[in-house]
């Protein structure tokens, strides 16, 4: 199990800024007006609990499984701790990539 440092994002949505591109990017994997952010922050705890949460001093990345089309999805969600202030937000979505299978 992955030591989380004790300053990581505890209520993603209000610590954690999605800039609107990666917004929009991480919707078009949900169902239609569902809550992204509160979604993303789900799997975000899942990922602590399991484990599978990738996380250094100042970045972390974790999956988010999705189903589209009847089949399964995965996208890795980076965050990063916000170095520029100004925004509220101590940490910020920086990159979602997608999987190569």
């Amino acid at each position: 199990m992955p030591s989380i440092p004790e300053d990581f994002p505890v209520d993603f949505a209000t610590e954690v800024f999605c800039p609107g591109p990666l917004l929009h990017q991480l919707s078009t994997y949900l169902p239609y007006g569902a809550d992204t952010l509160g979604i993303v922050g789900e799997y975000y705890w899942i990922a602590r609990e399991r484990g599978t949460i990738e996380a250094a001093r100042n970045r972390a990345s974790f999956p988010l499984r999705y189903t589209q089309a009847g089949e399964r999805h995965e996208v890795t969600v980076r965050i990063r701790r916000n170095t520029t202030g100004g925004l509220g937000a101590t940490w910020t979505v920086n990159k979602v990539e997608e999987s190569n299978e």
